[in-house]
């Protein structure tokens, strides 16, 4: 049988050794954060591209206004990419050559996309931008006038980004989703979360194709939470507003304040 006294050493060991492991986690966490780096555009690097293929897991490119023509793609970094003054001083535009913005190499919500313009992107899924088996964060953003078949702003597949305060506007899909898409994809399902958005006179569908799901369009085992967002004048000939496969479940909240 353990004597008080021996309890009281152990009970002190198991004290002292969770301490000693907190101060090592805690010195990691602190030298990480100080490790952090500010990749400044275009005083540093001329394109945001070639800053994000310099940044490191919890890097900062941070991007001055303007306008920049060129298409963006995380490459499954942890980063956080953001404009200096808002989205309605900084630009991306896509040129028409594909998703302006991609996420598609497993990015979680570690990896932030905040403050920008997303214009004129053209592609076969998520013209603004696309999302296939990502979950990132995307905040405080314009997506507006892209193009594609699927997902005229945005397209999930296979994905739960977290969307928050973005415009989603006057973007076209050819058949499905004029300004967000969401699907599974090989089974693998997705659920985003949309909080404090606008998505309006978005379109799905051309004088070819019949579309549907103007605004919203929500297809196989998609799961979506929209809080506090606003869908309206949106437009396709079927489901002009948005559409909901049988096989998808959609969570609507409106918090009052």
């Amino acid at each position: 049988m353990y004597s008080l006294k021996s309890k009281v050493i152990k009970s002190f060991s198991i004290f002292w050794v969770t301490v000693f492991y907190l101060c090592i986690f805690s010195t990691a966490t602190l030298v990480s954060n100080a490790n952090a780096a500010t990749l400044a555009v275009p005083s540093q690097y001329s394109t945001i591209q070639s800053a994000i293929d310099s940044a490191v897991t919890g890097d900062t490119v941070l991007v001055s206004d303007g306008t920049y023509t060129e298409n963006i793609n995380f490459n499954g970094k942890a980063i956080i990419v953001t404009s200096v003054n808002g989205a309605s001083s900084t630009t991306i535009n896509g040129n028409a050559a594909g998703s302006v913005v991609t996420f598609g190499t497993g990015e979680t919500s570690g990896s932030i996309l905040e403050g920008f313009t997303i214009t004129n992107g053209s592609a076969g899924a998520g013209g603004g931008i696309n999302c296939q088996y990502s979950s990132p964060a995307i905040t405080n953003c314009m997506i507006n006038s892209n193009t594609a078949d699927f997902g005229g702003g945005i397209c999930c597949g296979a994905s739960s980004p977290i969307i928050t305060n973005c415009t989603i506007s006057g973007n076209l899909a050819k058949y499905c989703g004029g300004g967000i898409y969401i699907s599974a994809l090989s089974y693998a399902y997705s659920s985003p979360t949309i909080i404090n958005c606008t998505i309006s006179n978005n379109t799905a569908g051309t004088l070819n194709t019949v579309g549907q799901g103007g605004g919203f369009c929500f297809d196989r085992y998609s799961y979506p939470t929209v809080t506090n967002s606003i869908l309206w004048g949106n437009y396709a000939r079927l489901n002009p507003e948005m559409y909901v496969d049988t096989l998808s479940t959609i969570t609507v909240t409106y918090l009052g304040y």
